[in-house]
């Protein structure tokens, strides 16, 4: 990582990003969903009750999402509809970590044979499109320049604009100029973000299964943090209850809690986030639902989660699982993942 974007984070910054990541989930979607159609910007959510979940299995690691359902089409007759699967809006990144354009291995399945998927992309900030405003300036809004540009750095790529095209973007407020970096000359970012939908049309034939199933490598957000326990304590006294309150947000097991103390003088939390209840959409509940969650198998990452701990049955110290009939979920899943 470049030195500028290093974050040296005490605990309570950890607590306080980390609390924000997870307020944000709330705006990201998973499960498939039964559309009514696409207005201007956005989706239009219908419910569709003669279609249930038979099955679904869901598989999350740091590098892979895999969800496969079994749709049943209770009614007598034949249901065609639009399906899709939104992708929570994502902002640029920097630190060069996150590589894109986000998503671009998402692929469908319907009954064991890959399907070609529609996408819909805009740019947004606050609230507003600017899709078409940087489509005029032929700027790539979907990788924010970052595949065109050299070094993958946006800031490089903005000091090549026109100086028309440069006052457009700061005008508008897409482009904004990162004060906080101690540079001889201004850095410039992009502020606005990218909101994805993919879509399909789909039959479900009478009184039949289908099933459908697809996967994609997650935006795993993530926050560095300076374990040095030591140092902590010498800053600031109350840092055992700090401690304890940041195991308690991260769900950790005491003997999780341990390895992290013991084992790992600095390390790094990605948080992938899944959205379940778009699945009460569909005719409910979902009747068999499977969960696996899996941290890195060949190096040295552990899991944790908050998502029905008492359900959940630990396989090993990199995996859990979790099988639930008649499932009508309630709550979505954030996925800690520790290296």
């Amino acid at each position: 990582m470049d030195k500028k974007y290093k974050i040296e984070c005490p605990i309570v910054c950890v607590l306080i990003v980390i609390s924000f990541l997870l307020q944000s989930a709330t705006q990201s979607y998973g499960n498939d969903m039964p559309l009514e159609g696409f207005p201007a910007n956005g989706i239009v959510v219908r419910d569709e009750k003669n279609i249930q979940i038979e099955k679904e299995e869901l598989y999350i690691s740091r590098t892979k999402i895999e969800v496969s359902y079994v749709f049943k089409n209770h009614s007598g007759k034949d249901i065609v509809t639009e399906v899709a699967f939104p992708i929570p809006l994502h902002s640029y990144d920097p630190t060069g970590i996150i590589k894109y354009p986000l998503h671009g291995d998402f692929t469908v399945e319907v009954n064991g044979t890959k399907i070609k998927h529609r996408e819909i992309t805009h740019a947004i900030l606050n609230g507003k499109d600017y899709t078409k405003l940087l489509t005029k300036l032929k700027v790539s809004f979907k990788d924010f320049e970052c595949v065109h540009s050299q070094n993958k750095v946006f800031d490089w790529y903005f000091k090549t604009l026109s100086k028309s095209k440069q006052k457009a973007l700061l005008d508008n407020g897409l482009v904004v100029i990162d004060n906080e970096l101690e540079q001889n000359e201004p850095y410039y970012l992009p502020a606005w973000s990218v909101e994805t939908t993919y879509h399909w049309s789909q039959i479900f034939p009478a009184n039949k299964t289908t099933s459908i199933k697809h996967s994609y490598t997650p935006n795993a957000s993530h926050t560095p943090i300076d374990n040095d326990y030591k140092s902590f304590v010498q800053r600031d006294e109350n840092i055992d209850a700090r401690k304890a309150e940041w195991s308690d947000l991260l769900c950790l097991n005491s003997e999780l809690a341990k390895w992290v103390k013991d084992n790992v003088p600095w390390f790094r939390i990605y948080i992938v986030d899944y959205i379940l209840t778009t699945a009460n959409h569909w005719k409910k509940p979902i009747k068999g639902f499977h969960l696996i969650i899996e941290a890195d198998t060949t190096g040295n990452e552990r899991v944790s989660t908050c998502f029905e701990k008492e359900r959940l049955i630990k396989i090993n110290d990199r995996r859990y699982e979790m099988t639930i009939n008649d499932f009508v979920p309630d709550k979505e899943i954030s996925v800690f993942f520790l290296n």
